[in-house]
């Protein structure tokens, strides 16, 4: 019957999506180093990078000598970051103090962006009352995602010229485990 054709369909749509999805998971699991087959349209050629900026991005040519505002820029910087550091290492202190609001308006330092913000949001006690739970998460994404090869075409096209996403289904697995998971809270 037209019906029962029409369900057939569906489910061989949907074992397809989950089969895909799977291969998919899998090939982010394994790696390059762990026997990936990568096709050459999807491995960019990264001999013609020469030189790595400080954000991780890559250059075909050196980089200009930083100007004297850049380099006053730097220092500033450098500042800054003692003064945070100083801040972190003291934070029962400083946390919700008038001092740490006008510092977090100045501007965190890179280097302790991830930390000010653990602190900041307090991670640490989140991660204890949640234990468990990003892991659930996580097994939830790879299982049920509808999202997954999407990701994973925006992970290949994304910033490929950035040291953390040059490799096919190399480090930004991270990424697409966390893109996942905030797809599925939101």
């Amino acid at each position: 019957t037209p019906r029962k054709h029409d369900i057939d369909m569906k489910k061989d749509i949907e074992t397809l999506i989950a089969e895909e999805r799977a291969d998919i998971i899998l090939k982010y699991a394994t790696g390059r180093q762990g026997g990936v087959e990568i096709d050459p349209w999807e491995d960019a050629d990264y001999s013609i990078y020469k030189v790595i900026d400080r954000f991780g991005f890559m250059h075909e040519d050196e980089l200009p000598a930083p100007t004297a505002h850049e380099e006053k820029l730097k220092q500033l910087e450098i500042e800054r970051a003692e003064k945070w550091l100083k801040m972190v290492k003291k934070w029962d202190k400083y946390k919700n103090s008038d001092r740490m609001v006008k510092r977090v308006y100045k501007g965190i330092p890179l280097q302790l962006r991830g930390r000010a913000w653990a602190l900041m949001l307090d991670v640490e006690k989140t991660k204890k009352e949640n234990e468990g739970k990003y892991e659930k998460m996580k097994e939830q994404a790879r299982l049920y995602s509808s999202e997954i090869k999407q990701i994973d075409l925006d992970i290949n096209r994304t910033f490929r010229n950035h040291i953390m996403f040059m490799d096919r289904f190399g480090v930004n697995l991270a990424l697409s485990e966390v893109t996942i998971n905030l797809q599925r809270k939101l």
